[in-house]
């Protein structure tokens, strides 16, 4: 049964629940990952090494900080899934392209310079799988919920809700995670496992000796 946009918002202010962790992980290994915008930004420029990380702009905000361990723990659960591959919406993609320095890459490309971030860029949105849905379906699903999350992140929850089999969404955005967690999708923030010690631990090992939370 399809749930409307104001009752997901109901739903949200009342529970407080979350998703376990082996939940979270058996989701991860059965169907896969979807990756949020942030996430997938990491998930690339972690790819270069432990300095790209360290070093990548779009990876520190007032917000959020991403660290290498951040990477390894995205890496890890895309790599745990079956099919080695994982989910990202195109509402995702236009973010990526500011790893790419535009204007700068311009004159590098007189110069016969390929960017830093080109392979990385290529091979992993080659590899994953994107998920498309047409912004009218999505807006028209979850009009009300515009304002609070924005187009990229409507894309994601209309992913959650809708795909056939459910998929495990990794995100820095907790109002985000909170959401779909409330409506019993399967959803955990860095932030969560970070609260866990998992991050400095290997994933796998660590999310086995987990029971439900």
């Amino acid at each position: 049964m399809e749930i409307s946009s104001p009752q997901l918002l109901k739903i949200a202010r009342k529970m407080t629940s979350s998703t376990p962790i082996n939940d979270f992980y058996d989701i991860c290994k059965r169907n896969g990952i979807l990756l949020d915008t942030n996430m997938l930004i990491l998930y690339i420029v972690g790819q270069n090494g432990e300095e790209a990380v360290k070093n990548e702009s779009l990876l520190h905000s007032e917000k959020h900080s991403h660290s290498w361990d951040d990477f390894k723990v995205v890496k890890q659960l895309v790599d745990i899934s079956a099919t080695k591959q994982f989910f990202f919406t195109p509402f995702s993609t236009p973010e990526v392209s500011h790893l790419l320095d535009i204007e700068q890459n311009r004159q590098r490309c007189k110069n016969s310079k390929t960017h830093k971030y080109h392979n990385s860029i290529i091979e992993t949105l080659c590899n994953g799988i994107e998920i498309s849905n047409p912004t009218r379906n999505i807006l028209q699903k979850h009009e009300h919920l515009l304002e609070r999350f924005g187009i990229a992140d409507l894309s994601i929850i209309n992913t959650a809700f809708f795909s056939t089999k459910p998929v495990a969404v990794l995100s820095d955005d907790e109002p985000l995670c909170d959401l779909l967690q409330f409506n019993n999708l399967p959803a955990i923030s860095l932030a969560r496992l970070n609260a866990l010690g998992i991050c400095n631990q290997n994933l796998i090992a660590r999310m086995n000796t987990f029971t439900a939370y």
